[in-house]
């Protein structure tokens, strides 16, 4: 069933792929259209997601399990260093390079996971994935975003300062935190139902700005950065977060439950975020790459997901 649901999500996302490189096609989406999507998803509908998702959360249990989201920031900076270390071995340019680390540290953490987790652990398990989606979006509006615009002659800070998702991931975080909730009534429940409409149609929309970005360029063709994306993010990335967490349960270190572990190595396996591309063309990076690295690694993560759970519990869960 994990299978199919996994089938399931990439057939849709594949779909809508196709959609964005048709309406590309009859010049409905054109290079400057699909720029101004970018930006809208990225400063309003992506942090109103992050708003909604994690300001829904429970204040206690945000505090109690920390450890979660600071094991998923830990993570995604792993997944850096080892994109930035590929890139570098192959001598990649800058502006490869940027798109390279960033799609090697960014997995997609939430939208192809959390059905599979659902029907294997239930509650539970997803509670576990949408905790790691904190610390998932604190990296990528940070960290993300730096990795991405690279040596910018913009001061770091301001870049951060004017990062809408940075702002609606800690005003998340905040709401959570406080416990306060949304006002009663029915003009603030329609009101929040279009902010979480909104905000959930970055998922949605995000491929298909991927598909229109591969307008013109051959789809398949995996070039050096391409081949380092792909190897790096589905097979030395999920290798080397199943080593270290079977070190630190050896070890017991950390306080990790055998749950939390399988989840952590299930998205470190996962295939690059859905939101690379628009990502990349928003900050300057190579779009193309991107799109490129999330279409690839989105069709063979069918394969190699299930094959590196496998080859992860025989050699380091046994």
């Amino acid at each position: 069933m994990s299978v199919l649901s996994t089938f399931a999500v990439l057939a849709v996302t594949m779909a809508l792929i196709g959609v964005g490189h048709l309406l590309a096609r009859h010049r409905v989406l054109t290079t400057a259209r699909n720029h101004t999507l970018a930006a809208l998803l990225t400063d309003a509908a992506f942090p109103l997601l992050c708003l909604s998702r994690i300001g829904a959360m429970s204040g206690p249990l945000l505090r109690a399990r920390v450890a979660i989201p600071l094991l998923m920031g830990g993570v995604l900076v792993l997944g850096a260093l080892v994109g930035e270390v590929g890139a570098r071995l192959l001598g990649l340019g800058s502006e490869a390079r940027r798109s390279v680390r960033f799609c090697v540290a960014m997995p997609n953490w939430i939208f192809l996971p959390l059905p599979i987790v659902l029907w294997r652990y239930g509650a539970p398990g997803a509670q576990v994935v949408l905790l790691g989606n904190v610390g998932a979006q604190f990296f990528l509006w940070t960290v993300g975003v730096l990795l991405l615009a690279g040596r910018s002659a913009e001061n770091p800070l301001r870049v951060l300062a004017r990062n809408m998702g940075l702002w609606g991931t800690a005003a998340g975080i905040g709401l959570a935190l406080s416990g306060l909730t949304y006002p009663s009534g029915d003009v603030f429940r329609v009101l929040r139902w279009c902010v979480d409409r909104f905000g959930e149609s970055a998922v949605w929309l995000t491929p298909v700005t991927v598909g229109a970005q591969l307008f013109g360029s051959t789809v398949t063709t995996v070039d050096r950065a391409v081949a380092s994306v792909l190897a790096s993010r589905l097979v030395v990335m999920p290798l080397v977060v199943a080593a270290l967490l079977a070190l630190v349960a050896a070890l017991g270190l950390g306080g990790l439950d055998p749950l939390t572990r399988e989840i952590v190595l299930l998205i470190s396996a996962m295939p690059v975020a859905f939101s690379a591309g628009a990502l990349a063309l928003r900050f300057g990076a190579d779009a193309t790459l991107a799109a490129r690295g999330v279409f690839l690694s989105t069709v063979l993560s069918l394969v190699s997901v299930p094959l590196v759970e496998a080859v992860a519990r025989t050699i380091f869960f046994r």
